[in-house]
């Protein structure tokens, strides 16, 4: 089974899996089948160029754990971790991970803020590669999970990446769609788990960085521009010391 220990780290409680059955693509869910795996694209362990927040990324696995801190130089040392050549995508994916673990300087709203960063990045992603659109859009209907992850306790009990993972490909597929073939009701319905994971978790302090062509929630827009608006303090200089732990995010594949 999936162990799991706890380690303390200043203001963040990180859980960590202890099992190595960690990243890989999404599974695709099929009645009365075992799982199969979903296509490379849908693997946050990717390795395939973007841009975000104006510089670029590696990995969606590597944009996101920089987006966990408040610091611009432990962002950078993040970004700075290059898949090297005989390594697959698999060891480069845990190798940002592992880094990301050795810092606190967490946004104070982390918890509350995480899916939606998960969401954006990867949608930055696809929509700067037209094979991966291709890819995803290519499995039709079929109900996608994420891979085996891990959990984080928010104020309405525990959750598990595998299921926001499945989240996130399936309304991005949605959205790459024309809109006369989406299915509008799901996308609708599945834009308010994101709202309402934000907004229960107690919003943004601090910018999210946009991504054009994301169909941002209304209450992500405005967390957004009123975090913009009032922040003074370079987010470099915020406060790093919580005044509650916080379960910090382990891999979010």
């Amino acid at each position: 089974g999936m162990g799991r220990s706890i380690c303390q780290r200043g203001c963040a409680i990180v859980f960590v899996t202890a099992s190595g059955a960690m990243g890989g693509p999404c599974r695709i869910v099929e009645p009365g089948k075992p799982h199969t795996q979903a296509p490379p694209c849908t693997d946050n362990f990717q390795v395939k160029q973007f841009m975000f927040d104006g510089r670029e990324w590696e990995s969606v696995e590597q944009c996101y754990q920089a987006m966990k801190f408040t610091k611009v130089e432990v962002q950078e040392k993040l970004r700075a971790i290059k898949k090297k050549p005989k390594d697959k995508d698999s060891k480069h994916g845990m190798d940002v991970w592992n880094e990301g673990q050795r810092y606190t300087c967490l946004r104070p709203d982390w918890d509350a803020v995480k899916v939606e960063m998960m969401y954006r990045a990867n949608f930055a992603k696809f929509k700067q590669h037209s094979d991966l659109q291709e890819e995803l859009l290519s499995l039709g209907n079929v109900e996608l999970v994420g891979a085996p992850s891990t959990s984080w306790k928010t104020k309405s009990g525990m959750v598990n990446w595998s299921v926001w993972n499945g989240r996130i490909q399936t309304r991005i597929r949605e959205e790459l769609r024309p809109a006369s073939e989406q299915r509008k009701d799901m996308l609708a319905a599945l834009v308010k788990e994101f709202e309402d994971y934000l907004t229960t978790e107690g919003g943004a302090t601090l910018p999210i960085p946009e991504v054009d062509g994301a169909a941002v929630g209304t209450a992500a827009a405005a967390a957004s521009t009123a975090a913009a608006a009032s922040t003074a303090v370079p987010a470099s200089e915020v406060a790093t010391t919580a005044t509650t732990a916080t379960a910090d995010t382990a891999p979010a594949s």
